[in-house]
């Protein structure tokens, strides 16, 4: 690797270390142990992925249910969706994540990378050794919402009412909890049109109705503007 080829790549690695510095300085915070390749499709391994990570969890008692674009495919096209880019499940106001990692630990799953808020875990994201995502977000409930601060300078917010009830739907020959009604979720969710199968996935902060931003102007600047010119660098060191 020639110097200017060096001197890039420093650049680079300067730029992440200030990015997740500046996550901290806001009660963020990003524990990333393997690179995350979002593929935008699932592999072929998903439904096997999907069953083994579910039936642990259950044997472990943990309180999830099936959530997002892993449960309308389930529901809807009574398939996964071949262009998610992962599995998405929800848990709520559970707190044992040794728990949680030794149950995926199990289903063959390595922990990739963990977010917090406020010490508090908002995200835990899980491969397999072939790559598939096995997202996880944890809510907590305040009153009649539930909340999650997973995406600096968003919050997610979900009435408890629509995930209060579980309900069981059968998919390749194995059971798997989802909201009930499933309908009421997904409108709320995804919006009326929810029933209409898109072709491809836009950014999931465009596609959810649950999304709210919560400005924190300068943070916002500068994470714009640093991943800007880590792409950018990237490219040249390729």
């Amino acid at each position: 690797m020639n110097l200017h080829k060096k001197t890039r790549k420093l650049i680079v690695n300067l730029l992440k270390k200030t990015h997740y510095f500046f996550l901290n300085l806001h009660r963020y915070k990003v524990e990333t142990y393997i690179p995350i390749i979002i593929p935008g499709f699932l592999p072929t391994e998903a439904d096997d992925v999907i069953m083994k990570c579910c039936k642990e969890l259950t044997k472990k008692g943990i309180p999830y249910f099936v959530s997002w674009g892993a449960s309308l495919g389930i529901y809807r096209d009574k398939k996964l969706i071949s262009h998610d880019s992962d599995i998405d499940i929800d848990i709520i106001n559970y707190h044992d994540y040794k728990n949680i990692d030794n149950a995926l630990n199990k289903a063959g799953m390595i922990l990739a990378r963990r977010v917090f808020y406020k010490d508090k875990i908002q995200q835990l994201i899980y491969l397999s050794k072939k790559g598939t995502i096995f997202d996880i977000i944890l809510w907590e409930k305040r009153k009649k919402y539930l909340t999650n601060r997973a995406e600096p300078g968003y919050l997610l917010k979900l009435p408890y009412r629509l995930v209060e009830k579980i309900e069981y739907i059968k998919y390749k020959n194995e059971l798997y909890p989802i909201p009930s009604p499933p309908e009421k979720y997904f409108s709320v969710l995804y919006g009326k049109d929810w029933q209409i199968p898109k072709k491809s996935k836009n950014d999931w902060k465009d596609d959810c109705k649950i999304v709210f931003k919560k400005p924190q102007y300068i943070f916002l600047i500068y994470k714009k503007i640093s991943n800007s010119f880590i792409r950018r660098f990237n490219k040249l060191i390729k």
